[in-house]
C-alpha cells in the first residue's frame, strides 16, 4: 500500500502536468490583477517547473507551457477586452479577437524561444532537463521580445508579478524585472531538477528542501529593506487628478471646468511651483495663435508664476501632411517646451494598414481610422521642471522598462501622464499602480503618476507608494504631492539595454558550443 502511495505521489505531475501548468498560469495572472495573490507567485512558478519536468512528451511539454501562458494572459489581461467600444456591433466577438491577438503575440514570443532553447539543450541533456531549462529561458526571453515593435508592450510581466515579493525588492535596482524573473525561473528549475536527481535517497531530498526553505526564510527579513538615496531637497508638485468622462455634447462646459481647475491648481502651486495634468487633459491641439481659452491659460501662467505640464495632442506638419501626436506641453512664464509620446498603444492610438482594415477599425473605434503617429525622437529629451531635469512618460510607455530606463538616465525624477477612463477595470488599475512602483524601483528614480479615471500616486525611489486623494465622480481635484529627487540612476537603468539583449538572446546562447569533457580514460597518463 505504501509503495502505491509513493508511486501516485511521484507520478501526479506526469498525469496532470497540463492542468498544473494551467493552474500555475492562473495564479500568476491573478497575482497581477489582485495583490492578495502575490504571495503565491513563487510557488506557482515552482509548480509549473515541476509540471514541465514531469511532462512525458514534447507535445505535452508544449501544451503545459501554452495552457499556462493562456491562463496567465486571461486572468491577468482580460481587462484588454474592456477597451472595445460598448456600442460596437458584435462586441463579444471583437473582445474575443482582441484577447486572442494578445495571447497570440505573447505565445509567438514565448513558444518560439522555448522551441529554440529546447532544440539546443536536447543535444546535451535528457528530455526533462532540457524541457525545464528551456521553459525558464522562454518565459524570460519571450517577455523581452514581447516589448519590441509597434505591437510591443510590457504588461503581464513575470517581473511585475514578483515585484511585491520581499526578496525581489533589493534586486530590482540591479537586474530589473526581467532579471528577477530569470532568477526565479532558474531557481525553480534548479530545485525541481535537484529534487528529481536525489529522488532515490529520501534523506537527501529532505536536506535539499530544508536548506532551501531555511535560506528563503532568512533572506526575507534581510532583503525586505531597501536604502534610499537621500538625493536633494524634496520637490512639491500639484497634481490635477480627475475622473472625467469626455462627451462631445458637453465639451464647452467641460472645458470651462478644466480651465477653472487649472487656475486653482496654479494658485495653489504658487510662483515657481509645478502643476501636472493627466494625459490628453485637453482633447484638441493648441491653436496657432493664442486666443480664447488658450490665451486665458497663458495669462494665468504669467500671473501666478507657476509651471504647467499639460497633457494634450499636438500637430506636426511634414512632407506627408499634418499629423497628430500625443504630447506633454510645458508652459512657464519664461519658457515653453514639448515632450512627444514615442510608443503608442497598438490598436488604441496606432492602427496599422488603415487602407486595408479601415472598415474593421470603424466597428471598433469611435473616430480613429489610422490613429496617431509617434513623435520625433528629439522630443523625448527630459524637461526642466521645478529646478530639476524630469523624464516624461505618457501612459502606455510606463509599461516598457527600456523607455523608463532611458528617461531616467539624465533625469532626477519621472512623471507619468495617464488616461485610464477608457478601461474601467479594477485589474487594469491595480496593474498600473504596481507598474509605477516597479519602474521606480528599477530606475532608482521617484515617480509621479497623474491619471484621469485611474490611480494617481507618488512612488519613492525605494518603492514606497502614496496614493493621491481621489477626485469626486466626474470631477477634478488639485492635490499636493512630494518627491525626493535622486542624484544617480540605478545600476539597472545604466545597463538596461545590455541586460535586455542578454535576456532576449538567451535561447541563442543555448546553441553556443561547449568544450567536450574528457573521459576518465583520457585523463589517465599514457
Amino acid at each position: 500500500m505504501d509503495s502505491r502511495v509513493k508511486c501516485v505521489n511521484r507520478n501526479i505531475f506526469k498525469e496532470h502536468s497540463i492542468w498544473v501548468g494551467l493552474a500555475a498560469g492562473a495564479v500568476i495572472g491573478l497575482s497581477l490583477a489582485q495583490d492578495a495573490w502575490a504571495w503565491a507567485t513563487p510557488w506557482a512558478v515552482l509548480a509549473w517547473a515541476a509540471a514541465m519536468s514531469s511532462a512525458r512528451t514534447p507535445r505535452v511539454q508544449a501544451a503545459c507551457l501554452f495552457t499556462g501562458l493562456a491562463a496567465w494572459t486571461w486572468f491577468g489581461g482580460a481587462w484588454i477586452t474592456a477597451a472595445v467600444r460598448p456600442d460596437s456591433p458584435a462586441r463579444g466577438l471583437w473582445q474575443a479577437v482582441t484577447w486572442l491577438a494578445l495571447l497570440g503575440h505573447r505565445g509567438l514570443c514565448v513558444m518560439t524561444a522555448w522551441w529554440l532553447a529546447q532544440q539546443a539543450l536536447l543535444q546535451r541533456t535528457p528530455g526533462p532537463v532540457a524541457a525545464t531549462l528551456a521553459w525558464a529561458i522562454a518565459l524570460v526571453s519571450g517577455e523581452a521580445w514581447a516589448q519590441v515593435g509597434w505591437l510591443g508592450h510590457g504588461y503581464l510581466g513575470l517581473g511585475q508579478a514578483l515585484a511585491t515579493w520581499p526578496p525581489a525588492t533589493p534586486l530590482l535596482p540591479w537586474i530589473g524585472g526581467l532579471g528577477v524573473a530569470a532568477l526565479c525561473t532558474l531557481l525553480a528549475a534548479g530545485w525541481v531538477l535537484a529534487w528529481h536527481g536525489v529522488r532515490r535517497t529520501p534523506r537527501r531530498r529532505l536536506v535539499v528542501l530544508a536548506a532551501g526553505l531555511t535560506l528563503s526564510a532568512a533572506a526575507v527579513p534581510a532583503w525586505s529593506t531597501h536604502p534610499e538615496d537621500p538625493g536633494t531637497a524634496p520637490v512639491q508638485v500639484v497634481a490635477l487628478v480627475s475622473d472625467l468622462r469626455f462627451d462631445g455634447a458637453r465639451a464647452e462646459a467641460l472645458r470651462d471646468r478644466q480651465v477653472a481647475s487649472l487656475q486653482a491648481a496654479m494658485a495653489l502651486a504658487g510662483p515657481g511651483g509645478l502643476v501636472v495634468t493627466p494625459e490628453t487633459f485637453f482633447a484638441e491641439p493648441p491653436p496657432a495663435q493664442a486666443h480664447g481659452t488658450w490665451a486665458e491659460l497663458l495669462a494665468g501662467v504669467r500671473d501666478t508664476g507657476a509651471t504647467v505640464l499639460l497633457g494634450m495632442p499636438h500637430a506636426l506638419r511634414d512632407a506627408g501632411g499634418a499629423h497628430l501626436f500625443n504630447a506633454a506641453v510645458q508652459l512657464s512664464p519664461t519658457r515653453s517646451a514639448l515632450y512627444g509620446k514615442q510608443r503608442l498603444v497598438p490598436f488604441g492610438e496606432f492602427l496599422p494598414w488603415p487602407e486595408r482594415f479601415g472598415a474593421v477599425y470603424a466597428q471598433l473605434f469611435e473616430s480613429a481610422r489610422d490613429g496617431q503617429h509617434p513623435a520625433p525622437a528629439e522630443l523625448a529629451e527630459p524637461l526642466y521642471l521645478a529646478g530639476h531635469p524630469v523624464g516624461v512618460l505618457i501612459c502606455h510607455e510606463m509599461s516598457l522598462p527600456l523607455e523608463a530606463a532611458r528617461r531616467a538616465i539624465d533625469s532626477d525624477w519621472l512623471v507619468v501622464l495617464a488616461e485610464d477612463s477608457w478601461i474601467p477595470d479594477p485589474a487594469y488599475r491595480a496593474q498600473m499602480a504596481s507598474l509605477a512602483r516597479l519602474r521606480a524601483l528599477e530606475t532608482g528614480r521617484p515617480l509621479l503618476r497623474v491619471a484621469n479615471g485611474g490611480p494617481s500616486l507618488s512612488v519613492s525611489a525605494g518603492g514606497h507608494a502614496t496614493a493621491l486623494t481621489a477626485p469626486p465622480e466626474d470631477g477634478l481635484a488639485p492635490v499636493r504631492a512630494q518627491l525626493a529627487p535622486t542624484r544617480q540612476p540605478s545600476p539597472y537603468a545604466r545597463s538596461a539595454e545590455a541586460q535586455w539583449w542578454g535576456w532576449a538572446l538567451w535561447p541563442v546562447w543555448a546553441w553556443w558550443p561547449r568544450p567536450r569533457r574528457r573521459t576518465n580514460e583520457e585523463r589517465l597518463p599514457a
